[in-house]
């Protein structure tokens, strides 16, 4: 199982975005497994289907292709906010970072700041390369 943010969820579907291979690569590795997401990250990748009406038939092919929403919920309020403080993260990629940690699963992701936040707290990330020098690895 991994835990998986939207720009991972939106790169695989969009042929033309820069990380699709990559994000192609990920799921066609760990699609098996499970991948996770927040209900904030599930949210976030159906906006763009809802502005079209179509989020409902969206959310139906990401749960076919092996996309889920956490079970309850994901992390607990509390828990969402110990993160985001401590690592001064926007609350949607605290809300990834701590249900990875959650789920103690490896994070996919492309965000190159919430991949060193995550490195940082010991989670696995998939979607990038080591850290460079630039981010102080």
């Amino acid at each position: 199982m991994i835990v998986v943010d939207a720009n991972v969820v939106i790169a695989a579907s969009a042929p033309t975005h820069p990380h699709h291979a990559a994000a192609q690569r990920i799921v066609a590795e760990h699609g098996g497994d499970g991948m996770v997401l927040h209900p904030l990250t599930m949210a976030e990748v159906l906006v763009g289907p809802a502005r079209a009406g179509v989020e409902v038939r969206a959310r139906r092919l990401l749960e076919e292709a092996g996309f889920s929403v956490a079970a309850g919920g994901g992390p607990e309020p509390e828990v969402l906010a110990r993160v985001r403080a401590a690592a001064s993260l926007k609350m949607p990629d605290a809300c990834v970072l701590a249900t990875a940690e959650q789920l103690a699963a490896p994070l996919a992701t492309f965000d190159q700041r919430l991949a060193r936040e995550a490195r940082v707290r010991q989670v696995a990330v998939l979607g990038l390369a080591t850290p460079s020098a630039s981010e102080g690895s």
